[in-house]
C-alpha cells in the first residue's frame, strides 16, 4: 500500500516575504540552478537566518546533485546575481545568502523562435531558426532547421534572420561589459573599444570565470580589510600581464590580499579554534577513560 505524503506546518515551514516570492515567480531559473537555489533558501530562511555555511556534501544530500553539477549551478546563480557567496578565509566552507535586491537579478533569456517566409525567391521556401540562448558559450545550443527548395538564390527576405544572428555574436561581451560597470570600479560608456579584448579572454576563460575574476577584483579594491588600492580600467584589467589572471577563481586567494591587521586577527581566531578543539578532545578522552575504568 502506497502511503501519501502529508506535510504539516507544525513540522517546519519557510518564511519568505511576499514581494520576494512575487519576484521569484517572474524569473526563469532552470534545472540544477533552481535546485541549488531552493536548497540555499531552505538552509537560510528555513532556519530564520540571512546566511549560512553550506558544504558541497549538504547540497548533494538536499538535491541529489553531483559536485560538478553543484559547481555549474553555483556559477549560474552568481551570474544571475540571485545569491551572495562569501569566504572569510578561515574555513573551506562557503557562506551563502539570498540576494533580496531582486531589481539587480539577471534572468535567463527566453527561447526565441523566428520564422521567415522568403517571399523574394519562392513562396514555399521556409527558413526556421530556433535559438536557445545561453550565457555560457560552451553550453550555447543553437538548433537550426532549414527547408530550402532548389534553385532559390535570393536571400534578401532572410535579412531579418541574418541580422538576428549578427546581434547575437557579442551577447557575452555585452553582459561582461555591463557586469563590469555594475561593479562601479571605473564605469565606461562605449563597449566598442573593449569588444576585442573581451572576445580574446572568452577564448581562454568561461564567461563565469571572467565575471568572478571581476567580482574578486572589486572585492579587494573596495573592502576596508584589504591592502589593494590600485585601480585598473577594463582594458588594463583584461590585457595587462598578471592583472585578471591573479583574480581568477583558480588563482584568487583572499588571504593574500588581507591587510596586516586582518591577518593577525585571523591568526588569533585560528589559534582560539585550535585551543577549543584540543580542549574538547581532551575532555572526550577523559570521559572515555572513566568509562573504561568503570567497566
Amino acid at each position: 500500500m502506497i502511503t501519501m505524503a502529508n506535510p504539516q506546518l507544525e513540522n517546519g515551514y519557510i518564511r519568505i516575504a511576499t514581494e520576494l516570492m512575487d519576484a521569484l515567480m517572474k524569473i526563469r531559473i532552470n534545472g540544477e540552478a533552481r535546485q541549488m537555489f531552493d536548497a540555499i533558501l531552505r538552509k537560510t530562511y528555513g532556519f530564520n537566518k540571512k546566511e549560512d555555511q553550506i558544504s558541497a556534501g549538504q547540497f548533494t544530500e538536499l538535491t541529489g546533485l553531483t559536485k560538478r553539477a553543484i559547481q555549474r549551478a553555483r556559477e549560474k546563480l552568481l551570474k544571475m546575481n540571485l545569491i551572495g557567496i562569501t569566504n572569510n578565509g578561515y574555513t573551506k566552507c562557503l557562506t551563502y545568502s539570498i540576494n533580496k535586491n531582486y531589481k539587480s537579478w539577471r534572468g535567463e533569456p527566453k527561447k526565441v523562435t523566428v520564422t521567415q517566409i522568403d517571399r523574394g525567391c519562392n513562396p514555399k521556401r521556409l527558413r526556421k531558426v530556433t535559438q536557445k540562448a545561453s550565457h555560457n558559450r560552451q553550453t550555447d545550443n543553437i538548433q537550426k532547421t532549414e527547408h530550402v527548395r532548389a534553385g532559390a538564390h535570393d536571400l534578401s527576405a532572410c535579412e531579418p534572420i541574418l541580422k538576428h544572428k549578427q546581434e547575437r555574436i557579442y551577447i557575452e561581451e555585452k553582459e561582461l561589459f555591463e557586469f563590469w560597470n555594475d561593479l562601479k570600479i571605473i564605469v565606461h560608456k562605449d563597449i566598442k573599444p573593449f569588444i576585442p579584448h573581451l572576445s580574446s579572454k572568452l577564448k581562454t576563460y568561461k564567461m563565469t570565470e571572467i565575471s568572478q575574476s571581476m567580482e574578486n577584483y572589486a572585492l579587494v579594491l573596495q573592502g576596508n580589510q584589504y591592502y589593494w588600492s590600485y585601480k585598473w580600467d577594463l582594458k588594463k584589467f583584461l590585457t595587462q600581464a598578471n592583472a585578471m589572471d591573479r583574480f581568477t577563481p583558480e588563482n584568487f586567494k583572499e588571504w593574500d590580499f588581507l591587510n596586516k591587521e586582518e591577518k593577525e586577527r585571523g591568526k588569533k581566531k585560528d589559534e582560539q579554534h585550535d585551543r577549543f578543539k584540543r580542549k574538547n578532545n581532551q575532555e572526550a578522552f577523559k570521559g572515555n577513560h572513566r568509562d573504561w575504568e568503570t567497566e
